[in-house]
């Protein structure tokens, strides 16, 4: 559909915003970027780090972007990591659902507090068993993924596995609304 909506709408300026592996897609590579060869477009494929832009993840993201007329202007310029993954959802964390870790997490965690790697008396957020996986408040989030589960009643509901510690020591799921803020990038 975006190769035809490009080849019938021709518009102006054409933003794709993806994870680095659709580049190499065939539907990326054998439809949309050869609709915007042949419909003339200047293209521009940026693989950027999120938290480079002052997003609260710390996650790459395929940037591309094509213009009809003329040059494709050069990305902004980086503004340094700025993230906090905890200030951005931080009204949301006490109605966020309570959930458990598994012990090789805790251990992992346990021992990123006793490195110093993580601080105890801040909230972290964790996804894993990765020592990438979990960081404070006060820093970009790592990249947070989301497993689609099946309910009783058959329908299908996206569920993060993303947990946030909190310092006195109850633990909250990362809810989609949170995941959502999150992951954005300005």
């Amino acid at each position: 559909k975006s190769a035809e909506t490009i080849r019938l709408a021709k518009p102006k300026v054409v933003v794709i915003e993806n994870a680095p592996k659709y580049l190499s897609t065939k539907l990326y590579r054998d439809n949309i970027r050869k609709a915007l060869i042949e419909e003339g477009y200047s293209i521009s494929e940026d693989i950027i780090q999120a938290a480079d832009y002052g997003a609260d993840s710390d996650r790459r993201r395929l940037i591309v972007r094509a213009v009809r007329d003329g040059e494709v202007p050069p990305l902004p310029k980086k503004t340094g990591v700025t993230g906090d993954w905890y200030a951005r959802v931080s009204e949301l964390i006490d109605s966020a659902p309570d959930t458990t870790i598994g012990e090789k997490e805790m251990a992992n965690i346990k021992e990123g507090i006793r490195t110093g790697r993580l601080k105890a008396d801040l909230p972290i957020i964790t996804m894993g068993t990765n020592k990438g996986s979990n960081r404070n408040a006060g820093s970009p989030a790592p990249t947070l993924t989301s497993n689609l589960a099946r309910l009783k009643d058959g329908s299908i509901v996206s569920r993060a596995i993303a947990r946030i510690l909190m310092p006195d020591g109850s633990m909250k799921e990362v809810t989609p609304l949170m995941m959502a803020r999150i992951m954005n990038i300005p």
